[in-house]
């Protein structure tokens, strides 16, 4: 299980990947929670799960960039936005967390697709990127929920064998 600040700083990389990946790790942290508020409403999930999944095509295309000022200043963005929901009481800390995991992750990604950018292994080094951004989604959800054990350990946990 990661600490808050180890959340907060893999999140804010998983934004400088993808710049709706903030939106969409922040909506599920609030989800998961008794009262969720409006970023963690059905509704916001679902908006964010659509703008992630437009981004991953837009992606595809010629596009500036992800080091220039505008999308660099995106991701920072979500990443902060990332940092803050994962601890509301040390928000401003954390959000400065997330924002420089976004600005690593931006720069990683970027030196990633310039390796592979000229070749004919580009689309592949999309989908690699791609890949592994939803492996770090899925794992950073999973370590935020409560209560959820493998199923090995519950069965393990109760003596049943």
């Amino acid at each position: 299980m990661l600490s808050p600040w180890q959340q907060a700083l893999a999140g804010g990389f998983l934004c400088g990947i993808r710049t709706g990946a903030g939106l969409w790790l922040a909506s599920r942290y609030r989800g998961a929670r008794a009262e969720p508020g409006l970023l963690g409403s059905r509704s916001a999930r679902a908006a964010a799960t659509t703008v992630l999944a437009g981004e991953l095509f837009v992606d595809k295309l010629p596009i500036p960039d992800r080091t220039r000022l505008p999308s660099l200043a995106a991701r920072m963005a979500g990443g902060a936005l990332v940092g803050g929901v994962t601890c509301e009481k040390h928000a401003a800390g954390f959000a400065a967390l997330g924002s420089g995991g976004a600005l690593l992750g931006a720069w990683a990604g970027n030196r990633f697709r310039r390796r592979f950018g000229r070749s004919r292994a580009a689309p592949v080094a999309g989908v690699l990127e791609d890949l592994a951004l939803f492996g770090g989604m899925a794992a950073l959800v999973q370590s935020r929920l409560p209560g959820r054990i493998p199923r090995v350990n519950r069965l393990t946990a109760r003596g049943d064998r």
